[in-house]
């Protein structure tokens, strides 16, 4: 496994379907800024595990021939997953690969998530459109609005009831009577109930 760089993007990671490790985990979001991106050997029998916004890899496990082993690395620190639930369905999916008994930890729901989160939008920088992930923890009416510089309005991209689930929304850069908005810093902002989160993103057109 080789150091391909270091990974600044989106903080939402994706674990890989049917790796043995992580295949039945949900979203992970890590609030680390610069994380590896690892580059597995080729013809080697590493895996990928876990992949980041745009599908380089974030984490790999691999079991070693003829039962030497089993090894899993990660290119992000696991102190840096934002809520319990993920930090316990991760260990958890772990130990149980690694052959120790695990009692009374469930792995973390997919279709359930346990927490508020607003992800930083992904690409940032963007042009000419960039897309937005958040997740609900529960039923609630849903906002989810840009704002300029000056604190302004430009325009709302959900104003919904939603269940509890993970989400992504498209901004095209436009503003509410669909005209294209200037380079700059915008804010966007998610609120849900008494809950509410700010990110910054920046347009370069």
């Amino acid at each position: 496994v080789s150091h391909a760089g270091n990974w600044v993007g989106a903080p939402v990671m994706n674990p890989v379907a049917g790796n043995p490790v992580t295949g039945g985990l949900g979203t992970l979001i890590a609030n680390q800024p610069s994380r590896d991106i690892l580059l597995p050997d080729p013809g080697s029998s590493v895996q990928p595990a876990v992949t980041y916004f745009d599908g380089q890899t974030a984490a790999i496990s691999r079991e070693m021939p003829s039962g030497g082993g089993r090894l899993f690395l990660s290119g992000f620190g696991f102190e840096s997953l934002t809520n319990v639930d993920m930090r316990t369905g991760l260990m958890s999916a772990l130990l149980n690969w690694f052959g120790v008994p695990v009692t009374g930890v469930d792995p973390f729901p997919a279709a359930a998530p346990q927490q508020f989160e607003l992800a930083q939008n992904y690409p940032n920088p963007f042009n000419p459109e960039t897309v937005i992930r958040y997740q609900l923890s529960g039923v609630s009416d849903v906002e989810l609005n840009v704002f300029n510089l000056l604190g302004q309005k430009v325009v709302t991209l959900i104003d919904a009831r939603q269940g509890a689930g993970e989400y992504r929304v498209r901004w095209d850069g436009r503003d509410r009577r669909g005209a294209p908005v200037p380079s700059g810093v915008y804010f966007y902002r998610l609120e849900s109930g008494q809950n509410s989160i700010t990110r910054k993103m920046i347009l370069l057109r």
